[in-house]
């Protein structure tokens, strides 16, 4: 293996297979005949069949999802047993072919003009199978239904295959290969001139010297002449401005320039393009067999793929062989190890598992006091059962109760409940440009966060009535990583609104004593305050609290860029004061108050004297109370300020004791985004919030050890409690049988340096930034499926909204 093309970063397995050779090589490539020797072929059939026998056994788990994809979906399966079909003249195959296609209905959406994940592949798939069929009238019709998606088409934002224009391209292209002339070449035309033009606009307001450049998901993707980017190791970033060289996909990296190069050699005739197109080729022999599987899209038969296109441009048997050889190790995909796949059954990830039983395994497993061996038995996304002990007698003992169960070991890597951060703002809708759904739940799910609570203020609207919040839940829905729920806001006029907040479902309420810092979440005196809690007896909803009292305190002749001046202006008597007068409250109407990132150690001893009056009161503080200390903020940092502020050192050290001690209940991110400019000004006059919310773990545990505080104590401060505080304690925070299968597997051996490179929330503001943190995370796991792996989120959006 040429040591230039390597470069493992644990997202594939080590490739040992022997590289091809004539002598050596004549099971699998007969070069008498430049081709697939006989029994390799028959070997390859046979496992084709077995799968395919499997797929229809399992036909139960996904005949009836409403994913009609190629993609993912049932036309991708109908597209599988049609190909078989054909191949070896299996009319029993072509007829689930056609079974599958009749029974999905028509349906409509942006992404419907394209052939993978779109209607357009269905239409031009039935088009086809019905013309080889010789049904005319339905192969017609549906053409004529692949043809009206034209406008559509010249209407969309997106040029690509995946989703865009070039999707619907495509359909049209694979209809008039197996039916020639079906779609008339103006209409072809017409789509290439409107992606033509849209590369061309973007590429002239970027003042691009390249003819054409397109943009997706804010990334500016590359095409065929971008050669100089190529990394060292041969691979190739996936868009512009990427350093990352970690992708060697279908549709990332060496294995999609694979195709685009060989294509250009055969376009322009240039041998420096085969010649690159080749190296890609070593890339992939290197670093092919992906740990995601053995799908299309992200995983080894993708790759495989490379190697058949490869061969078809240059003949050479290598490349055949590669192709067999990696075929040969998805024909056992299941022993390999692999990442569960997100949507089995599924062209493009996985045909061949059962997807509602999985087994997760670790010799370090959390479960509430007691670190243990363990295998955690997941079904249909809830934890089934908890099997302790040797796990190699009892992963031969759910091997044998459940075949073909999916086993994922994750060795001596801890694996604890996912965390549950009950305070982030997500400001989505209305400030996106500070954060959004999709960027804070993808952090999250990095960090090992699978359940993340929306504070009602910052988005526009706040969540202050129950139309804001079905406003908030649009903006969410389709949009998450990870779960999300949402408190509501108790606001100036509107206590008529929380009830009918508590029916809809949101976790409890906040509100703030003093200016919130936005005009749209009012604060409120405490007499509103007492005519909320009124409203919210006997509801067993929990009302939070900012709890300061603002005070006029004089910076005059201070230097604003100083942190001191800063924290004299917002000094522990103001927690002091409005936590005393919170617990006399919580007192009076026995509703569950909660204070929110409580800062001064100074108000300890009120939360400590009402807890054991049995006062329903409980408090947080954060992972930056935590951390850091005011004499170590240099000037003008104002990436560390929040509000109430970071104290000193001695005030650090009380807040730690105050957790182990049961006084403090939970430790949260209030992970509060800015835009840049916000944070450009002065300590005064700076935008008072701080950014961890994808670090958390790691943050906590990096102190922690110093503090002799163990891992099941840090689970219960950063999973079981802020569950309990939401009330979603029945479903998450624990490993326990009947909750929701969340998980993080980290390394608490491990250290990394936060990069700014590393940061997936949307404003890379942090104080965390270049600072070496203990406790890596391996993996984020969502209700069985995993979200998270080895530096790389998946790309389905799992994630669902929590309602109460």
């Amino acid at each position: 293996m040429d040591s230039k093309f390597y470069r493992n970063d644990g997202r594939h397995f080590e490739n040992h297979f022997e590289d091809y050779s004539p002598g050596s090589s004549q099971d699998i490539i007969d070069a008498t005949k430049n081709d697939i020797h006989d029994i390799f072929k028959e070997l390859l059939k046979e496992k084709i069949t077995i799968m395919l026998n499997r797929l229809n056994n399992y036909k139960k788990e996904w005949i009836n999802r409403e994913d009609s994809s190629i993609y993912t979906g049932n036309t991708g399966i109908a597209y599988l047993y049609y190909l078989y079909g054909t191949r070896f003249n299996d009319e029993s195959n072509i007829t689930r072919a056609v079974e599958l296609i009749e029974r999905q209905s028509d349906s409509r959406s942006k992404r419907d003009i394209t052939f993978l994940i779109g209607e357009a592949g269905r239409l031009a798939l039935g088009a086809v199978i019905f013309k080889s069929l010789n049904n005319e009238a339905q192969s017609h019709s549906m053409v004529a239904k692949l043809k009206a998606l034209f406008n559509n088409a010249t209407k969309s934002s997106y040029d690509e295959l995946l989703y865009g224009r070039a999707g619907y391209l495509y359909a049209l292209l694979f209809v008039n290969k197996h039916i020639p002339n079906a779609i008339e070449d103006d209409i072809i035309k017409q789509v290439i001139n409107c992606i033509l033009m849209t590369g061309k606009a973007y590429a002239k307001s970027r003042k691009y010297n390249t003819p054409l450049m397109y943009i997706w998901h804010d990334s500016e993707y590359l095409g065929g002449a971008h050669v100089s980017l190529k990394y060292p190791t041969g691979n190739f970033p996936s868009s512009v401005g990427s350093n990352s060289d970690k992708l060697v996909h279908w549709c990332h990296g060496a294995p999609s320039m694979t195709m685009l190069f060989t294509l250009a050699h055969e376009i322009f005739g240039r041998e420096d393009y085969l010649e690159i197109a080749k190296d890609c080729g070593e890339v992939i022999w290197c670093r092919g067999l992906l740990k995601k599987g053995s799908g299309i899209c992200h995983g080894v038969s993708g790759n495989a793929y490379t190697f058949l296109c490869l061969y078809q441009k240059t003949k050479e048997l290598k490349h055949l062989y590669r192709a067999c050889k990696f075929a040969e190790w998805c024909f056992d995909y299941e022993k390999h190890q692999s990442r569960i796949p997100d949507r089995p059954y599924s062209l493009f990830e996985v045909l061949i598992m059962s997807p509602r039983i999985k087994a997760f395994v670790s010799q370090r497993t959390v479960l509430d006091d007691e670190i243990t061996p363990a295998v955690v038995v997941v079904s249909d996304e809830k934890i089934y059962e908890i099997l302790r002990g040797d796990v190699h007698q009892q992963i031969k003992r759910v091997e044998n109760k459940y075949p073909g169960i999916i086993i994922k070991d994750f060795g001596f890597y801890v694996l604890m409940p996912g965390l549950v951060d009950s305070h982030v703002h997500i400001d989505d809708p209305g400030r996106t440009q500070w954060e959004e759904f999709k960027t804070a739940t993808k952090a999250a799910a990095a960090g090992g966060v699978t359940t993340v609570v929306d504070m009602p203020l910052n988005s526009i609207p706040p969540t202050t009535t129950v139309d804001n919040l079905k406003v908030k839940m649009k903006a969410a829905q389709g949009n998450l990583f990870v779960d999300v729920g949402f408190w509501g806001g108790v606001v100036p006029g509107n206590t008529k609104e929380l009830k009918k907040m508590v029916e809809a479902g949101v976790v409890g309420f906040k509100c703030f004593l003093l200016p919130s810092g936005v005009p749209e979440f009012n604060y409120v005196t405490l007499s509103e305050v007492e005519e909320a809690l009124k409203e919210l007896q006997f509801t067993k909803t929990v009302l939070a609290f900012h709890a300061e009292f603002e005070d006029t305190i004089s910076t005059e002749g201070m230097d604003p860029n100083l942190y001191e001046t800063f924290l004299h202006s917002r000094p522990s008597s103001m927690e002091v004061r409005a936590i005393s007068d919170v617990a006399s409250l919580c007192k009076k109407y026995n509703v569950h108050c909660h204070i929110v990132h409580l800062s001064a150690s100074e108000a300890l001893d009120i939360i400590a004297e009402a807890k054991k009056n049995n006062i329903p009161i409980t408090a947080e503080t954060c992972y930056h109370y935590l951390t850091f200390a005011a004499e170590e903020i240099p000037n003008s940092a104002t990436r560390f300020k929040c509000c109430p502020p970071i104290r000193s050192s001695e005030n650090r050290e009380k807040l730690w004791k105050a957790l182990k001690n049961g006084i403090l209940d939970m430790v949260v991110s209030d992970h509060s985004p800015c835009t840049q400019d916000l944070k450009i000004n002065s300590f005064i006059d700076a935008w008072g919030g701080i950014s961890s919310l994808q670090f958390g773990l790691s943050v906590i545990w990096t102190e922690a050890q110093l503090k002799k505080i163990t891992i099941c104590e840090i689970s219960r401060y950063i999973s079981a409690n802020p569950a309990k505080l939401c009330g979603l304690d029945k479903i998450k925070g624990r490993i326990y049988p009947g909750m929701d299968a969340d998980f993080v597997v980290w390394n608490p051996e491990s250290q990394f340096t936060v990069q700014r490179a590393d940061i997936l929330y949307k404003n890379k503001i942090s104080p965390y930034e270049g600072k070496v943190l203990n406790g890596r995370v391996i993996s984020t796991i969502l209700r069985g499926n995993s979200i998270y792996e080895n530096g790389e989120i998946t790309e389905s959006l799992k994630g669902k909204i929590l309602l109460n």
